[in-house]
């Protein structure tokens, strides 16, 4: 899979993370929990990655690794307001690289 398929693909998962998380509870709670491990685990590697090569401004990865803890803490009322603003700006970030993978950039 080419460099701008794979971000195409994870952009559609970030936007899917989003969407889920506001969506009804029961119906996505199985879906969530694999795509909070996903989050986690992408978030964590990307940050990992960025300050080994010298980057501490690694923002998408930032994000990925807050939507991972969002989702975990998703049924209790534990900054549902933070974590509702995380997960917008997930979806955006979803549409932004979605954009960028489209365009080839």
């Amino acid at each position: 899979m080419g460099q701008s398929k794979t971000v195409i693909v994870l952009s559609f998962i970030d936007i899917l993370t989003g969407w889920l998380y506001f969506y009804d509870k029961d119906i996505s709670s199985f879906i969530l929990i694999g795509l909070l491990w996903f989050h986690i685990i992408k978030g964590a590697l990307s940050l990992l990655g960025s300050i080994s090569s010298g980057y501490f401004f690694d923002w998408m990865g930032g994000i990925d690794l807050l939507a991972g803890i969002a989702v975990l803490f998703r049924g209790t009322n534990l900054l549902t307001k933070f974590f509702s603003i995380i997960m917008i700006i997930l979806i955006i970030k979803g549409f932004y690289t979605l954009t960028r993978g489209l365009s080839g950039i």
